[in-house]
């Protein structure tokens, strides 16, 4: 009867806690999409306000041409909530977070390299071509440029299709965050 002890644990001892990490990719698709929004809504209203303090306190000079205030002005509210909100993050996630892993998933462990690129490619994305400011553009991005890298890895151990919609969803909410605020809070 050597199962016997197997099939019953010792009852004098602890169950072992999983790391914050398994405990994420654990949680169901839509789960995790909720958690990944959360942690995504919170960190770009922490870093709005940090950014807005750190362009006060240090007069940090800011892009003389806002793209967000560019499209409200062409399309109105309507428009920008469509494009900012519904359109962009559909091509922005194939662009941001697929195309960096059609160019690492070949290598043995991409996940580091896929995050890396990824996260500095998508933030590079929002900063470049704006001038001046640029930097200020491409920091103000890599927290919610890591946050997506990290949804499309996770999602795409099951599929690109998750891959896409989750991070997609995910990038929305980030969007819709500084949509809102843009709209209420720093009213034009």
């Amino acid at each position: 009867m050597s199962g016997a002890t197997e099939a019953h644990p010792d009852p004098d001892e602890k169950p072992k806690k999983r790391s914050f990490l398994v405990w994420v990719s654990c949680l169901s698709p839509w789960r995790f999409v909720l958690f990944a929004s959360i942690t995504l809504v919170i960190a770009n209203l922490l870093q709005v306000l940090v950014l807005e303090f750190l362009v006060v306190h240090f007069q940090i000079a800011l892009p003389k041409e806002d793209p967000v205030a560019k499209l409200k002005e062409k399309y109105g509210v309507a428009g920008l909530l469509f494009c900012g909100v519904v359109a962009i993050p559909w091509f922005e996630t194939l662009l941001g977070q697929a195309l960096p892993m059609v160019l690492t998933r070949a290598l043995v462990k991409p996940e580091v390299p896929y995050m890396v690129l990824a996260t500095v490619w998508f933030a590079c994305l929002h900063g470049l071509g704006v001038d001046p400011g640029w930097e200020f553009m491409i920091l103000s991005h890599l927290v919610g440029s890591f946050i997506l890298a990290g949804t499309f890895l996770h999602a795409w151990y099951h599929s690109w299709w998750r891959g896409i919609w989750m991070t997609t969803i995910v990038h929305t909410a980030g969007n819709l965050t500084l949509f809102l605020y843009e709209l209420v809070v720093e009213p034009h």
